[in-house]
């Protein structure tokens, strides 16, 4: 990252800034934070449903094949606020009419974009993107340090994008919360509550391939494909996200079935989420 991004990333804010963040981080990188804050519904809305397996985001439906007109790519302060929020309103634009479909609320997430994030209640990390409680959080050390190398750049920070918006969308389900719930039960980090972990981002990886493969080139495809390979729980770091083997095979599950019930990690054999 040049010096001139970092001064200028430091302040960049897309749409709104969360100042407190109250709710379960989830994300490329690291452990989840506790506390989890339920999707807010009113006699209007339809209701989040608090299950995982059972949830209707689990149902046998598939994202709208739809391409996204990004600007070009920019490591400088306008052109990625224009980037990402430009990126964001295409998500915004194939999921809403899913989870409308499912009857499971929807409302675009909050987004922020900074090399420093100071929530301490969503237990921040130094360098990783992630989802907390209706906001979506990207860091650009995240994206930008990617073993794809420079050309790569643009195809992950849109994966990045989808992933953390994959946590915006089991948030809403309810799906989060039950998780949350299941974890804490468990014991937050024995091994069955690193599982449920693991099995919420490894959801996530899949729902984050559909998007991609609804959305862009082969070529963009393939370089996220094999960022994704690249990241994980490697030796000496907490299993909470799944193996690198596994964060890749995910997304492609996800990329080449275009169904939600595809992503169904919570019926999966412990193997395919260790």
């Amino acid at each position: 990252m040049t010096v001139r991004f970092r001064a200028l990333a430091a302040t960049l804010l897309v749409a709104a800034a969360v100042t407190a963040c109250s709710g379960e981080r989830t994300g490329f990188g690291g452990a989840a934070a506790p506390a989890a804050e339920q999707v807010p519904t009113t006699a209007t809305t339809p209701a989040a449903v608090a299950a995982t397996a059972t949830n209707p985001l689990m149902a046998d439906v598939s994202l709208p094949r739809a391409g996204c007109a990004l600007p070009q790519w920019s490591r400088f302060e306008e052109g990625v606020r224009e980037w990402f929020a430009t990126a964001l309103e295409c998500l915004d634009r194939s999921w809403e009419p899913v989870l409308r479909k499912l009857k499971l609320p929807w409302a675009t997430p909050k987004f922020e974009i900074s090399v420093e994030v100071t929530s301490s209640d969503c237990d921040v990390p130094h360098e990783n993107s992630f989802h907390c409680a209706g906001s979506i959080h990207i860091v650009p050390k995240s994206y930008l340090s990617t073993r794809t190398g420079p050309d790569g750049q643009p195809a992950v920070a849109f994966a990045m994008l989808a992933h953390e918006y994959a946590h915006h969308v089991q948030w809403l389900s309810g799906t989060s919360t039950a998780a949350q719930r299941e974890r804490k039960d468990a014991g937050r980090d024995t091994p069955a509550g690193l599982e449920v972990s693991r099995r919420l981002e490894l959801q996530a990886q899949c729902l984050s391939g559909m998007y991609l493969a609804a959305t862009v080139d082969p070529t963009t495809l393939a370089l996220a494909a094999e960022d994704n390979r690249n990241r994980g729980d490697y030796a000496g770091r907490d299993r909470d996200h799944g193996t690198p083997e596994n964060s890749g095979a995910w997304f492609v599950r996800g990329a080449e079935r275009n169904l939600l019930s595809a992503c169904n990690t919570w019926m999966a054999a412990p193997d395919a989420v260790a």
